[in-house]
């Protein structure tokens, strides 16, 4: 019968795998950039975009080429609503209600709160039967 002999723990000394901080906090890996023909090249996936920048003599000039791709998209955005300067709290709030409270269980009671929160300065009447 033969034994398998099995290396001892100090014989068996392989490199550990370190966390190198390239880990976002919802623990998926962050772009980096790689070799691509005679340049640096990066892919990454944002919002939706595939975005794909190539052809960059060092990493760094990847990662700002890259930085103002994600700036790009971004940019593009609409404001929610009329934008921050131009959209009332009572409106914002009227907002929020229709797309969240469908799937609140208090749904009821927070709408009550949410008609009533413009009535509720001091000297202003409310209004009966809401």
């Amino acid at each position: 019968m033969r034994t398998k002999s099995t290396p001892s723990a100090s014989t068996n000394k392989q490199p550990q795998a370190t966390n190198t901080g390239t880990a976002s906090s919802k623990g998926a890996r962050q772009a980096a950039p790689y070799l691509h023909g005679k340049g640096y090249a990066m892919r990454k996936q944002y919002e939706g975009h595939e975005l794909f920048v190539s052809g960059h003599k060092t990493q760094a000039a990847a990662r700002k080429a890259m930085a103002k791709k994600v700036a790009a998209v971004d940019g593009n955005r609409l404001p929610i609503g009329a934008g921050p300067k131009k959209t009332s709290l009572a409106q914002a709030l009227q907002d929020y209600a229709v797309e969240h409270l469908p799937f609140l269980k208090g749904a009821e009671q927070e709408a009550r709160r949410i008609n009533n929160y413009p009535y509720r300065k001091p000297g202003h009447p409310r209004r009966a039967g809401i």
